[in-house]
């Protein structure tokens, strides 16, 4: 399910909170695909019609509270085959993710080196900027408790933040060594 709108200027700070999508009795975590707009998933439903909207805690509305319809499945859908395409190709590309981020030697040992001035506030700067990653596992645990998300869902929603947490542990290692960063065009 794709969500998107924005918040009021005096929330914009709130933007990158750990967000979830309430869909009926359902509680799951949203991603941030770009500003404004807000992804999750959610698992098979009965046919019908639930509300949905965003919330910090799983409870209370902070968005507009709309009607979403569970609809019935297509049989024979091409749309399932291109969506199990999609899958291997994201599982593939996780994969090589994984490879890079858990085989690269540790080059760096920061009590040892020098650090430059520039590379530890460059560091310092987008440790701050991805705090939230850091911050997901924690928000994760906590809405998947009531075992309100499938399994499956919840397996590759672990998987992914654990994926997360290690490329932005690669990422700070690379940047206290000096390479360079560039910002995200707004």
């Amino acid at each position: 399910v794709l969500v998107t709108g924005y918040f009021h200027n005096d929330y914009q700070h709130l933007a990158k909170s750990n967000l979830v999508c309430v869909c009926g009795e359902a509680s799951v975590p949203v991603e941030i695909v770009q500003v404004g707009v807000y992804r999750c998933w959610l698992s098979p439903h009965s046919p019908g019609f639930v509300n949905l909207y965003l919330s910090f805690d799983g409870h209370k509305p902070i968005s507009q509270v709309v009607n979403f319809e569970y609809r019935t499945p297509i049989l024979h859908d091409p749309a399932a085959s291109m969506e199990e395409s999609y899958n291997w190709i994201e599982f593939r590309l996780q994969m090589r993710l994984s490879n890079l981020l858990f085989t690269t030697p540790k080059t760096i040992d920061v009590f040892s080196s020098k650090v430059s001035p520039t590379a530890l506030k460059e560091t310092k700067k987008f440790a701050s900027k991805t705090l939230f990653i850091s911050k997901s596992l924690k928000h994760f645990m906590k809405s998947s408790d009531a075992n309100a998300i499938p399994y499956p869902h919840a397996k590759n929603t672990l998987f992914e933040i654990a994926l997360k947490n290690k490329l932005r542990e690669w990422l700070l290692e690379r940047i206290v060594l000096g390479c360079k960063t560039t910002e995200p065009v707004a």
